[in-house]
């Protein structure tokens, strides 16, 4: 397996090179993004929320991991509606775009190194140019090299075949992003990426930023946003950007009874969300074997996965739990082989009516 020079940084201002980059390697670096001002404010923010609020200092079974600095340091901001990330994003996207998830790592330093965890977060969405269903910004806030834990990344052409594992790393190899506190590195999260814990007596801190299409299916459940972000802001494209609610979102409004919309002057408006949920046979609690998700946004186009997707449900009891209604039953008259004509197993339609500022 060859390890890798870092390649040299198209410029910050040729937002061209940097999607050539991109589509060629399936991340593109981008150094000193944050100003050394900016970088101090966060480290300190950190600080500040790590003795007054340890408890959110642990997500997903992690410690010194927080996804949830919003609701208490809305500096982090800054790293979300970066203005050169959100042109890099869009571009690569292909329009519009949403926000998906913050998160904030501490790791510590280590008496021993370990090799690096190799993952991808989700699979390539290969429906898309750059099979691009979610981008992650990773930022630095301390210095990066030899000598610290580094986030690492095999490199990978954006549209080519998707390999295992070790047939990645034969073809793309291996690069070690090193870089100066402040600095970023852009990627498809479905790249085969990992970090590596090098024993060090130096800690490393991390910012890391999903994005997401706003027809698709939610990142992950970790992230609150903020009623002042998506309800209250008085930009609305900045309520449509952080509009995308996942269940954790909805779970909390619904049990502190968070209102979609406040105020006389606002008018209430719902909308409907269709999700379309194919079983194997005609009972709800059957196995999901294809979904379709059809989101209220304009020009959103939507097909029915089958495979490769972590699906929300695995039947449709499932989903009614969670709150969708079921607004039509599969014809249960006769079973049949779905082999032999084009129908996907048994279809139910749910739906979910929320309300949104009109």
């Amino acid at each position: 397996m060859p390890s890798l020079i870092q390649a040299p940084a198209p410029a910050l201002d040729d937002l061209e090179a940097q999607a050539a980059f991109f589509q060629a390697n399936s991340y593109v670096a981008l150094p000193n993004l944050l100003s050394r001002g900016q970088v101090a404010r966060l480290n300190e923010a950190i600080d500040r929320d790590r003795e007054r609020h340890p408890f959110m200092w642990y997500c997903e079974g992690q410690r010194d991991y927080n996804c949830n600095l919003l609701l208490t340091e809305p500096l982090f901001e800054i790293t979300i509606r970066q203005p050169h990330v959100l042109a890099l994003v869009e571009r690569l996207m292909g329009g519009a775009f949403c926000f998906e998830e913050l998160s904030v790592r501490h790791t510590e330093p280590s008496h021993e190194a370990r090799p690096t965890g190799w993952h991808r977060d989700r699979p390539h969405w290969l429906e898309h140019p750059l099979h691009l269903d979610y981008p992650q910004v990773i930022y630095y806030l301390t210095d990066v090299d030899e000598g610290t834990h580094c986030f690492t990344i095999s490199p990978e052409p954006a549209e080519g075949e998707v390999l295992d594992k070790a047939g990645q790393l034969e073809r793309g190899g291996t690069v070690y992003f090193y870089g100066q506190a402040g600095s970023a590195i852009l990627f498809n999260a479905a790249a085969l990426h990992g970090v590596t814990i090098r024993e060090t007596e130096r800690h490393r801190r991390i910012v890391q930023v999903y994005y997401g299409h706003p027809q698709r299916p939610c990142l992950s459940e970790v992230t609150l946003i903020p009623p002042r972000l998506w309800r209250d802001h008085p930009d609305p494209e900045v309520r449509r950007f952080y509009g995308k609610i996942n269940r954790y979102n909805r779970l909390m409004r619904q049990a502190m009874e968070i209102a979609a919309v406040t105020g006389p002057e606002r008018k209430k408006a719902v909308r409907q969300r269709l999700l379309y949920l194919h079983a194997a046979t005609p009972s709800i609690r059957a196995q999901v074997i294809g979904i379709a998700q059809h989101e209220p946004v304009r020009g959103s186009v939507t097909q029915i996965t089958t495979e490769g997707q972590e699906w929300p449900y695995a039947t449709v009891h499932d989903a009614v739990v969670d709150g969708w209604q079921v607004i039509q039953f599969p014809d249960q008259r006769a079973p049949f082989d779905d082999r032999e004509i084009d129908i996907l197993g048994y279809e139910f339609i749910l739906q979910q009516l929320e309300e949104y500022d009109e």
